[in-house]
């Protein structure tokens, strides 16, 4: 919770590092089995002072055009994602037409990351029936 709290008085690049550092194990379903691993993927990902803040004055709101998407869409989740996990992205996946929902156990936001074998299953299975 501390990084939460911090997040307003951040200023700089390294504020944010800070912040980022503090609250992102609690994106996922299980950082203290393999902290080293999610550390290094950490390390890799960087998100720039100037982008975050900026996009935390504007709202983008399209949840009323979710039923124009004609293309096929799959939404992936973690079982254990608490800020974007199965109610969001069911309530997305029913708003698209012919949606495909596939939610991973064990995951939290990065599923890609966690279950990577799983991830990749899912999107081959999606392209190769074609939804």
């Amino acid at each position: 919770m501390k990084g939460f709290e911090l997040d307003d008085s951040a200023r700089t690049q390294a504020d944010l590092d800070e912040v980022l550092r503090l609250v992102w194990p609690i994106y996922f379903a299980n950082y203290d089995a393999t902290p080293d691993r999610y550390r290094a993927v950490m390390a890799r990902s960087k998100m720039a002072y100037d982008v975050y803040k900026r996009r935390l004055k504007k709202t983008y709101d399209v949840r009323e055009q979710l039923s124009k998407i004609t293309a096929p869409t799959l939404v992936i989740t973690g079982k254990q994602d608490f800020s974007g996990g199965v109610v969001p992205s069911t309530w997305i996946a029913e708003r698209i037409p012919g949606a495909k929902l596939v939610v991973l156990d064990n995951v939290g936001h990065f599923a890609h990351v966690e279950d990577s074998a799983a991830f990749i299953a899912a999107i081959r299975a999606f392209v190769a029936n074609g939804r």
